[in-house]
């Protein structure tokens, strides 16, 4: 072997751990503090100077694992002894170079260490650099040379890369030999070394139960097909649901279409252009509607399929289109342009949309590969989509996709989807990047190289599409409540409210508000005189004296008002007006029934004759 380089520059070691992309100045100045003497037993943690970005990106590399730092020069010392007694037999690892160019490189082996001054084969292992975000790899060439074990450096990857060479610290690199790799590329030519780090890679243990329980039988299958095909929106003018997927190039929104429709034909399907590319294969707007079977009847639903994000602007999806796709504007088969927005003048624009030519549910779909990598460009522009989504009130969830790629204990079986700790990391942390609720966080895996149907993904794809229906019957019932309030003021001028009391402690008077706008129903006056001990008197002013005993019977129990809203629900239909006329009174009352059971629950604690009392003259005055 040739021996390494020699720099005439003085190496100071690094004591702490910093940030690893700094400047030149920035490094000297910290590595010329001096020298604390602090050992290595004195300390309870050592600091890792790989940033929780840099250790995502190598474990995705890797599967179901995690990074345990094991060896740190700046505290263990810059030499070959050190190294070993901190990492010999200790397998697989993560060895890791810092230069003071702000250059981080290392190398990965399944091996464990030693001193035998042998090769060892590894056929897995691999050099790296980081190139901003970005990590570029430089696989072994020649396996059988992959390692070699030697007592006086650190790691020492086939004669073409040594972190510690020769025990001083410093790197040594001669490529062509074992692994192809561009010395520039790599550490900028920097040979000197501010710190070196040595990591253990440590398998994800997984969970004895599944965290979301899940039946995975085909009797489970047939249920889900047929909930998916006897679904009927809440609202009449909207027959089927339009879901909108919005995701990354590559992160499978068109697969996920081909995915479903492939589960109703009974084998996998490619209607939809999906597969590998750097940039968007769907360059139009597409509405696709799944059906029931070859030949059979669309079902109540269908998947918009858009260009795909890209990070830079000018490329990629154009948020202004994104607007537009949500309030129902963009015609199918609209051509996307990157660098312009569609105009209310093209051909096909709808200028008046109606609900049913809107968006009723957006899905981000991610890959779960690519979540801890996801370029922080991508992610503000998904931010700025989802705070547009938010302030129009459309349900949100996120398609967690390729979990099989990413685990290789699901990819040994689906049905541990559940049961990995990897992707319910995965699924927390896109919940937490995207602002969306882990329970709208849906792992599938979608039908890409298979060319038969699997019972278990089918599952997976159908429950995410249940998932989306019901996310739509959330926003139409938000919508219908809305009109319906929207109607009550226009029909009687104002609002109906109760402003119920709720003490700190069982209070001796109470005196529920109710008020009602002119043109309403004159409902009640106000309750006087209320004890917590006593059932109250019927509706007498405060300055009258009280009577011995009720001069109307009333039954003063939990059970009564319940049977009372029982019979104001059952009855709320028969007062509903047809489209275009004044809501009748059960359209009023089912109004504030919602707002009235809650106040119920409020008082349940305090006075409970209340509930029974204002129910009883709602019915009443509804009859």
């Amino acid at each position: 072997m040739r021996s390494a380089p020699s720099s005439s520059c003085k190496v100071i070691q690094l004591r702490f751990g910093f940030p690893c992309l700094f400047s030149k100045k920035e490094t000297l100045k910290r590595l010329q503090t001096p020298h604390s003497g602090t050992s290595a037993d004195q300390l309870s943690t050592m600091n890792s100077m790989l940033t929780n970005s840099q250790q995502k990106t190598i474990c995705s590399q890797l599967g179901r694992v995690k990074l345990q730092l094991l060896y740190k020069a700046s505290i263990h010392g810059f030499t070959g002894a050190a190294f070993h007694q901190r990492c010999d037999n200790r397998c697989p690892t993560v060895s890791v170079g810092y230069n003071a160019s702000g250059y981080v490189f290392g190398g990965y082996t399944k091996q464990p260490f030693s001193q035998s001054g042998q090769y060892v084969h590894d056929d897995q292992a691999f050099l790296f650099t980081f190139s901003g975000e970005k990590l570029i790899k430089y696989p072994v060439t020649i396996p059988a040379n992959a390692v070699r074990m030697m007592a006086n450096c650190g790691p020492y990857f086939g004669e073409t890369f040594v972190l510690v060479n020769a025990s001083r610290a410093v790197v040594y690199t001669n490529p062509g030999n074992y692994y192809n790799l561009n010395a520039a590329e790599m550490h900028g030519n920097d040979l000197n070394l501010a710190e070196c780090e040595v990591y253990e890679v440590e398998e994800i243990p997984e969970f004895e139960k599944p965290w979301r329980p899940m039946v995975w039988e085909t009797e489970k299958r047939t249920e889900l097909m047929d909930g998916i095909k006897l679904y009927c929106p809440m609202i009449s003018s909207v027959s089927q649901v339009r879901v909108l997927l919005i995701g990354p190039v590559g992160a499978g929104k068109s697969s996920f279409f081909n995915s479903i429709n492939s589960v109703f034909r009974g084998h996998v399907s490619n209607q939809a252009i999906a597969g590998s590319s750097t940039t968007s294969l769907t360059t139009k707007f597409r509405t696709y509607s799944v059906k029931a079977g070859r030949g059979g009847k669309p079902l109540p639903i269908i998947f918009c399929d858009t260009m795909g994000l890209e990070e830079n602007t000018g490329a990629g999806l154009d948020i202004d289109d994104i607007i537009s796709i949500l309030k129902g504007h963009l015609p199918d088969s609209y051509q996307f342009n990157p660098s312009a927005p569609l105009h209310p003048e093209a051909s096909g624009y709808r200028k008046s949309p109606e609900l049913k030519d809107e968006i009723h549910c957006v899905v981000y779909v991610t890959d779960a590969c690519k979540v801890s990598i996801m370029p922080t460009k991508l992610e503000l522009k998904l931010e700025a989509i989802r705070r547009k989504v938010n302030s129009m009130g459309i349900p949100q969830l996120i398609l967690l996709t390729k979990v099989d790629e990413a685990c290789t204990f699901v990819s040994q079986d689906v049905r541990n989807i559940y049961k990995s700790c990897y992707i319910e990391e995965m699924m927390q942390e896109v919940s937490a990047r995207l602002g969306v609720p882990m329970s709208c966080v849906v792992p599938v895996k979608n039908y890409s190289k298979e060319f038969e149907l699997d019972l278990n993904c089918d599952i997976l794809l159908l429950t995410a599409v249940i998932q989306m229906l019901r996310a739509a019957d959330s926003y139409f019932d938000e919508l219908s409540d809305r009109k319906s309030n929207i109607e009550t003021k226009e029909y009687f001028g104002g609002s109906f409210t109760f402003t119920p009391p709720i003490p700190s402690a069982p209070s001796t008077s109470a005196k529920p508000a109710v008020s009602m706008a002119a043109g309403a129903k004159d409902a009640l006056s106000t309750l006087t005189d209320v004890s917590s001990t006593e059932r109250p008197l019927f509706a007498f002013p405060a300055a009258q004296p009280k009577l011995e005993s009720q001069w109307r019977d009333m039954e003063w129990t939990e059970e009564q008002k319940t049977s009372l809203m029982k019979t104001i629900s059952a009855d709320l239909s028969r007062g509903d007006s047809g489209s275009g006329s004044p809501p009748g009174p059960g359209r009023f009352w089912k109004v504030q029934l919602r707002q009235f059971s809650q106040v119920g629950i409020q008082w349940k604690s305090h006075q409970p004759g209340h509930g029974g009392l204002l129910l009883d003259q709602l019915h009443q005055d509804d009859e």
